[in-house]
C-alpha cells in the first residue's frame, strides 16, 4: 500500500541478509523461507526475515492483506518447521507438507503458520484472499488421506498427484476499521491495536486526557464501515 516492494522466496545462503528484529535471523540449515520488504525505489532493505527448520522449506507464493500482514504459502520437509499454537496441524502428517504463513507487516512476527497435508506428500503453490477473512491455497497432494470436508466436490484420491483447494477462515486483516476523534486535549487508545477488526471482536477504548482537560464521557454513532 505505501509502494514496497515484498519478495518471499527461498535460500540457502546462511549469510542471507535479515534486519534487526525480524522474526527470524539465524539460518535453520538446508533451505529456509524468506520474507523481504524493500524501500519503495528498491534502495534499502527495510525488513527481512527467514522462516524454516533444519530441512529444506519452500516459499512458491505471496499475498498481502488490507492490514498489510504478508501471506506466504509453500512447503516443507522440516518436522520442526515453526507453527503456532492456533494452526490448523502444528505437526508434520509425514514427508513433504504445505505450508501457510502469516506474517507481521514489520516481519517481526509469526502470526500464523500451519501445516496442510497428509502421509505422503504436498506441495503448496498459490494463495488468494477471499476478500472477508479467508484464505484459499492451492496445490498439489500425492496423499490418500489427505483433508477433505464434507461435502467437497471429491473426497476421492485419485493416484499421482492430486490438485488440492483448501480454505481456511478468520485469518486476513480485513475488516472495519475503528477510529475515535477527540474533542478536546488528549489521545483514545485502542486495546486490540490494530488497523482492522473482525465482525463481533470486543475492543477496549481508553480516554488519556492532557493535563489541564478532564474526560467528560464518550459521544457519537458508529460510522463509515463499522459494524
Amino acid at each position: 500500500g505505501q509502494g514496497n516492494p515484498v519478495i518471499a522466496g527461498y535460500t540457502s545462503s546462511s549469510s542471507f541478509p535479515t534486519t534487526p528484529g525480524a522474526y527470524d535471523t539465524t539460518y535453520g540449515g538446508a533451505y529456509d523461507v524468506f520474507a523481504v520488504k524493500l524501500s519503495a525505489d528498491a534502495t534499502t532493505l527495510l525488513h527481512s526475515t527467514l522462516v524454516g527448520g533444519s530441512r529444506d522449506d519452500y516459499a512458491r507464493g505471496m499475498e498481502m492483506d488490507a492490514a498489510g500482514n504478508i501471506f506466504v504459502v509453500g512447503d516443507s520437509y522440516s518436522s520442526g518447521f515453526p507453527t503456532t499454537p492456533d494452526a490448523y496441524s502444528t505437526e508434520s502428517s509425514g514427508g513433504l507438507d504445505a505450508v501457510l504463513l502469516k506474517l507481521s507487516p514489520d516481519l517481526s512476527s509469526l502470526l500464523y503458520s500451519t501445516f496442510v497435508g497428509g502421509s505422503a506428500e504436498e506441495q503448496g503453490h498459490e494463495l488468494a484472499l477471499d476478500g472477508n477473512t479467508g484464505v484459499v491455497i492451492t496445490g498439489h497432494t500425492e496423499s490418500g488421506d489427505f483433508p477433505t470436508t464434507s461435502g467437497a466436490y471429491d473426497r476421492t484420491y485419485n493416484g499421482g498427484q492430486d490438485l488440492f483447494v483448501f480454505y481456511l477462515d478468520g485469518l486476513t486483516g480485513r475488516g472495519y476499521t475503528l477510529t475515535a476523534k477527540v474533542s478536546g486535549s488528549g489521545t483514545v487508545t485502542r486495546d486490540p491495536h490494530k488497523s482492522a477488526y473482525q465482525p463481533g471482536e470486543q475492543v477496549t477504548l481508553t480516554a488519556s486526557p492532557n493535563p489541564g482537560w478532564f474526560f467528560s464521557g464518550w459521544s457519537g454513532d458508529l460510522s463509515g464501515d463499522s459494524n
